[in-house]
């Protein structure tokens, strides 16, 4: 690319909005951890929904299974360590059919849950928890925050059903939110 091109492609249009305290401070947490500015990150999550709603089949590139929802969801972490048991606070930050991201804050160490853990959450509009069982697939530390990622298995069908509305659910408000401001 010459220089005329990368002087066009600069960004030019600046764009603000409002938020609450503790969205901003999830967004600095995962900025944190991605090692990303806020702008950059709220950039890369516009620019990604925009392309979904573009090309919505595209899965730009993935490879898992079946691909992650972005959200914020509270829960509870629990794992048997050295014969008792460690509980921890976290909030899951996307989820997949099969796996899950997991921010957990002030765990000096994150390695507890390396041989396994589970995970009681609530799916938004579901009065219905989910327990899973977890496996530990890697975790990145960042001062006092650790990104879990883990895989799990909806053994009952009603989580599994539970699980598969609630990205299905996303999915279908986002193109019908789309479709009504065409209109």
């Amino acid at each position: 690319m010459d220089n005329l091109e990368k002087t066009n492609a600069r960004k030019s249009t600046k764009i603000s909005f409002r938020t609450d305290d503790t969205t901003l401070a999830k967004l600095k947490a995962v900025c944190r951890i991605e090692n990303k500015t806020i702008s950059s990150l709220i950039e890369d999550v516009l620019t990604e929904h925009v392309l979904l709603q573009e090309n919505p089949l595209s899965l730009h590139g993935e490879k898992r299974q079946s691909p992650r929802k972005q959200c914020s969801i509270s829960a509870v972490l629990f794992s048997k360590n050295n014969g008792s048991t460690v509980y921890r606070n976290g909030t899951i930050v996307d989820i997949a059919l099969s796996s899950m991201q997991i921010i957990l804050r002030n765990t000096p160490d994150g390695t507890i849950f390396e041989n396994g853990f589970q995970i009681l959450f609530s799916l938004p509009n579901h009065e219905h928890p989910l327990l899973v069982s977890c496996n530990f697939i890697r975790a990145t530390h960042l001062h006092d925050e650790s990104m879990i990622v883990a895989r799990f298995e909806c053994t009952e069908a009603l989580e599994n059903n539970m699980l598969q509305q609630f990205l299905l659910t996303n999915t279908i408000t986002t193109e019908n939110t789309s479709k009504k401001k065409q209109r």
